[in-house]
């Protein structure tokens, strides 16, 4: 019988540990020193559409993406060794209808009462959604960039204090300085000593003679905008668009 198979065996008699087991909100998978499942909780089972018995006996690289093997592999012959006392590692495993699911596994070593290793105990957390929501972020994110680098106008994107974040190839060549001049920098480097107020954060919009060329001086029309949250606060990515005429 499986540790974990006692430990719901002894649930009848008031065992703590049942909520561990049978009850967790958590995925939890037992594997033994040779990579093959051992037993799981009925989360892990459902998280993957298998029921638990056939789990069962199964090689845990069956379930793994192929991307993770040899990375899986490698962690659990040196948790076994003993080189580290634990781990966490972001991976996917194979739902049983075949289609990958993100999960956040955190694995230590059972060890018997004479010291040796006994087999492998992890909790396993469903984080599908929030990857998937990271990537549909970074599509947005490289979309916008592409968006931003390509445009005709010249376009420099700043945060909630006023810190350039980026400086596209028109900025760059309205302006006069190479983008790595002036990210980092505060807006206010572009500005003429009396228009830099307008650049101050929280300001929703302003507009006047805004612009201040590298090396004649020039000055030129630019209007600024914050944009907000319908209640009001800064956007969490705090961007604001500076589009000048030459």
């Amino acid at each position: 019988m499986s540790p974990l198979r006692e430990i719901a065996t002894r649930r009848r008699g008031g065992d703590p540990f049942r909520a561990l087991v049978e009850q967790a909100a958590i995925g939890i998978e037992q594997v033994s020193l040779d990579g093959r499942v051992l037993d799981v909780n009925p989360v892990f089972a459902a998280m993957l559409g298998y029921e638990r018995e056939e789990l069962h006996g199964r090689p845990l690289a069956d379930i793994t993406h192929s991307d993770h093997i040899a990375e899986s592999t490698d962690l659990h012959r040196r948790l076994i060794a003993g080189t580290i006392p634990n781990y966490t590692v972001e991976k996917r495993y194979l739902h049983k209808d075949g289609h990958p699911i993100w999960v956040k596994v955190t694995a230590s070593l059972a060890r018997e009462a004479g010291g040796s290793p006994a087999y492998r105990i992890a909790v396993v957390e469903d984080i599908d959604h929030r990857k998937l929501a990271e990537a549909r972020r970074q599509a947005d994110e490289a979309k916008y960039r592409a968006i931003v680098d390509t445009a005709v106008d010249a376009i420099a994107v700043i945060d909630e204090r006023g810190i350039v974040q980026s400086f596209n190839r028109s900025a760059e060549n309205l302006f006069g300085y190479v983008a790595g001049e002036v990210v980092g920098q505060n807006v206010r480097m572009l500005m003429p000593e009396p228009d830099r107020g307008a650049a101050a954060p929280g300001r929703q919009r302003s507009s006047g003679s805004a612009a201040r060329y590298k090396g004649s001086g020039r000055t030129a029309p630019c209007s600024l905008s914050n944009y907000r949250s319908p209640n009001g606060e800064p956007m969490a990515s705090g961007i604001s668009l500076a589009s000048c005429a030459t």
